[in-house]
C-alpha cells in the first residue's frame, strides 16, 4: 500500500492527555477524516521539534493513499498526472488538517497546522 510522503501535520499543545482526552481526539479526527484511503498517526514530540514548534508536545499526522495507476506511470521523474495528484492531495490534506484543528479547538486543545506542502516563497527563503 502506498501513502503520500508529505502528510499534513497537526501539533497539539496539551501537557497531559488522559485516556478520555485521547478518545475525544480520536473521535474528532474520525469525524473529520472518515475515509479508509487516509492513515492517521499520533506521536509524543516533546523535546523533538525545532524551536518554533517546541511548545507543542504531541503530533497528529494524516496521510492519503495515492492512486496506484498514477504512481506506477512515473518513469524518470514526476509527470503531469503526478503533479496534479500531488497538488490535489496536498490541498485535501490541508483542508482535513484545518478541520481537525478546529475540532480540537472545540474541545479546548490548542493546535496548529503544519501545511503539507512548501511554496516557492518558502523554498526560496
Amino acid at each position: 500500500m502506498k501513502f503520500f510522503l508529505h502528510p499534513a501535520k497537526i501539533t497539539c499543545n496539551t501537557l497531559t492527555l488522559t485516556k478520555g482526552d485521547m478518545d475525544k481526539i480520536a473521535e474528532k479526527i474520525k469525524q473529520a477524516v472518515g475515509d479508509d484511503s487516509f492513515i492517521v498517526g499520533y506521536a509524543n514530540l516533546e523535546n523533538l521539534l525545532e524551536h518554533a514548534y517546541s511548545k507543542y508536545k504531541y503530533g497528529i499526522v494524516i496521510g492519503k493513499k495515492l492512486d496506484d495507476a498514477i504512481i506506477d506511470s512515473i518513469f524518470n521523474g514526476p509527470n503531469r498526472e503526478y503533479f496534479q495528484l500531488y497538488r490535489d492531495t496536498n490541498a485535501e490534506l490541508s483542508r482535513l488538517a484545518h478541520e481537525v484543528k478546529n475540532k480540537l479547538l472545540s474541545i479546548n486543545i490548542t493546535a496548529e497546522v503544519v501545511e503539507p506542502f512548501i511554496t516557492e516563497d518558502e523554498r526560496n527563503g
